[in-house]
């Protein structure tokens, strides 16, 4: 069996302030006497209330905060891949054990990554066919034992492997595969739209309790679900919505005394009750059946940007518009964020300016959220939860900070200054936030050596959804400069099972 992580380290032991007057015998043995007891108060708390220590009022919170440790933050990135992939490239993928080894050992002894995304994906045939289909012979999906082997080769590496789960449009190249647009047909009230969205939840629970039920089995302690799928997360005054904002009635579970701030807030709860739960009974049917039983972390991934398809259904971004947060353990968020008009490599601090709102002279920012920074810290303290970044990175290119994540319109030559500079703000403006778990860096494909990336799409072909044109300049997590950075700023810090315990208590 592969080796367990090592123990957290132990936590520091307090010195005196230099300008301190040295303490006389007695003193020191009741202080001492005092340490103990305080530490011993202070472990169990710590244990039975977790991450609720970070949420006290100010004043006592600037006290825990001098003596208890931070708690270990999350240094991940995306193993992202697909069956669909492997086509005309079956030397790199999920299922070559030496490059996934290779992969991983690379991520974790170089750049000090501590967790590993492994993303399990479904088919959809559009994204107005409710079906979801998840079986290894489908378009997107391995078998099961092949995540189980990438489980393996994780914890090999003292690697923590969690499931990040996503759909993709197998028939609809003209969306580029993406689940973007799942949902907006169902958006109004009337029951020829609402019905294949109740089958579409019902089809979504079921994927996602088999894949919960297998994280169980292998004691992954995260799984991220959600992922681009912002049009069948929001709520409006179509699908039952009221403002202001309050809880009606839920009609989606079968329980009319469940309270919901919407049909989508009802669907989702319902999804998170079939992972949850050992049986669940789906959405207008009346027989019971297996639900995943998972007892782990559990998150959604929101999208950061506001709706720009010219759809118009939701005014403000999927993150601050998801009402079930507090059915989850943590609150995840993909962290695309505009923070300049494509300004060419802004400094660090310029950059940690715009992520509090204070953006570069002379430019015209195009996410008009404002201090996305004190945004995040509130949402956090509302919910009373701690938050990740499910996803982040930023292109090789100059003005990467105009439309994080997406390679359009960049055919500029290749910047890593930029790049660097955009990873090193990001981990600036949050590192040091009690409130804040990490950042999972987005994508780094299962290819070794990583030069092979270059002509990949040209072997694959866009027909299977690889739009990687250009590794120089547009693969978001490419290892250069970036990765450079991060492997002089992360230390090697292995998760402690604490972690998750800690986060598991925040349900």
């Amino acid at each position: 069996a592969p080796p367990a992580p090592p123990p957290p380290p132990p936590p520091p032991t307090p010195l005196l302030n230099p300008t301190d007057p040295v303490p006389g015998r007695g003193s020191a043995l009741i202080g001492g006497a005092v340490a103990v007891a305080l530490a011993v108060v202070i472990a169990f708390v710590s244990l039975t209330a977790g991450t609720h220590l970070l949420y006290l009022p100010q004043g006592l919170q600037a006290h825990a905060n001098a003596v208890v440790d931070q708690l270990p933050q999350i240094q991940g990135f995306s193993d992202y891949w697909t069956k669909s992939f492997d086509v005309g490239s079956t030397s790199v993928g999920y299922a070559n054990r030496d490059v996934n080894q290779e992969i991983m050992s690379d991520e974790a002894t170089t750049y000090h990554m501590n967790l590993v995304v492994i993303t399990i994906t479904a088919d959809m045939e559009d994204s107005d066919i409710p079906d979801i289909n998840f079986n290894a012979s489908d378009h997107f999906t391995y078998s099961d034992s092949v995540y189980e082997n990438l489980v393996r080769i994780a914890r090999h590496n003292n690697l923590t492997p969690i499931f990040r789960l996503e759909v993709r449009l197998f028939n609809n190249a003209s969306r580029n595969y993406a689940s973007t647009f799942v949902g907006y047909q169902w958006i109004g009230s009337d029951p020829s739209q609402v019905d294949p969205e109740v089958a579409w939840f019902n089809n979504y629970a079921r994927f996602a309790s088999h894949y919960a039920a297998l994280a169980q089995r292998l004691s992954v302690p995260m799984l991220i679900i959600g992922s681009d799928l912002a049009y069948i997360t929001v709520d409006n005054q179509l699908t039952g919505q009221t403002s202001p904002l309050k809880k009606v009635p839920g009609k989606r579970w079968g329980n009319s005394n469940d309270q919901c701030y919407g049909r989508r807030d009802c669907e989702w709860r319902f999804v998170i009750h079939a992972i949850k739960s050992a049986s669940y009974t789906p959405l207008y049917t009346k027989k019971a059946t297996t639900g995943g039983g998972y007892s782990g972390t559990l998150t959604f991934a929101a999208t950061a940007p506001y709706d720009t398809s010219g759809q118009k259904y939701y005014a403000t971004p999927e993150w601050q518009n998801i009402t079930f947060w507090d059915d989850l353990n943590v609150i995840g968020i993909d962290a695309f964020f505009p923070l300049t008009n494509g300004v060419a490599e802004p400094t660090p601090d310029e950059l940690v300016k715009a992520w509090k709102g204070t953006y570069l002279p002379g430019t015209t920012p195009d996410n008009p959220e404002g201090n996305i920074f004190e945004s995040l810290r509130k949402l956090s303290a509302r919910y009373n939860k701690r938050i990740l970044f499910t996803g982040a990175g930023y292109e090789s290119v100059s003005g990467a900070t105009k439309t994080p994540g997406s390679y359009t319109g960049f055919t500029a030559a290749p910047d890593p200054v930029e790049q660097q500079n955009d990873m090193e703000a990001l981990l600036q403006t949050f590192s040091n936030e009690t409130w804040w778990l990490g950042v999972i860096w987005s994508y780094d494909y299962p290819v070794w050596p990583r030069s092979k990336l270059t002509n990949l799409s040209t072997a694959n072909g866009n027909d299977v959804g690889l739009a990687e044109p250009d590794y120089d300049t547009n693969t978001e997590w490419a290892g250069k400069a970036g990765g450079t950075y991060l492997s002089q700023f992360y230390q090697n810090a292995p998760l402690p099972d604490t972690l998750w315990q800690t986060l598991a208590q925040q349900y």
